[in-house]
């Protein structure tokens, strides 16, 4: 009992300073990230992170387990030159996730956001999350090929912003690709590969490339 006292009495002293450092002062003492001293952090610098909400402490949680079992592997936070992760209140970002947001890019997460283990984001332009999104494990989003297409001799599009809507549910090993827009209150199956408009809200997304299965879903979590 005493150890555990002492584990959490060390991550709250950790959360604290990696408040100061990257937080302004009178956002900092509140300590509203509470992050463990196991997750990377690489190229952050202060004004990188944005709390797009009431300040409160705990709000904002990463590198905690999720799912028993699910992850062994370490959390990452790398947020480059002008790059923003902005946070809304009631975010938890669970172990192993690897969040990588690229110079000019903009990944926002909304109010009561939850992703479970091993998830990825990479950000080289815009990724929306709106309120209410909870994931599976190993989801993933990235808003760049990573290398240049052509069709023919004409270059395809290279990047292209991600938004979801609210109250999104995306399952597990769901790969969401640049461009994809889904609308509020849909759902998307486990393995399924998104990409393109989904604009019908109450969407059960599924498949390989996925497609619209059914309209009138409803979810609770």
């Amino acid at each position: 009992m005493f150890m555990f006292y002492m584990r959490n009495f060390f991550i709250l002293i950790y959360s604290f300073f990696f408040c100061l450092r990257y937080l302004p002062f009178a956002q900092a003492l509140k300590v509203p990230i509470y992050i463990r001293p196991s997750v990377r952090v690489r190229n952050m610098r202060r004004g990188a992170i944005v709390i797009n909400s009431v300040v409160r402490h705990g709000m904002i949680v990463i590198g905690f387990p999720g799912t028993e079992g699910r992850s062994n592997h370490h959390t990452m936070i790398s947020v480059h030159r002008r790059g923003r992760i902005v946070f809304g209140d009631g975010v938890t970002i669970a172990k192993g996730t690897k969040i990588v947001v690229a110079d000019t890019g903009v990944l926002t997460f909304g109010n009561h956001f939850f992703c479970n283990s091993d998830c990825f984001f990479c950000c080289t332009t815009n990724i929306t999350i709106g309120d209410d999104n909870m994931y599976g494990w190993e989801v993933q989003m990235n808003t760049t090929n990573g290398h240049h297409v052509y069709k023919g001799e004409v270059e395809r599009p290279m990047t292209g912003d991600i938004v979801i809507g609210r109250h999104v549910w995306i399952g597990s090993w769901a790969n969401i690709a640049k461009g994809t827009r889904i609308a509020d209150d849909s759902l998307v199956s486990q393995c399924s590969v998104v990409s393109g408009s989904h604009p019908r809200p109450h969407t059960l997304i599924a498949g390989n490339p996925a497609s619209d299965i059914s309209q009138e879903y409803r979810w609770r979590g």
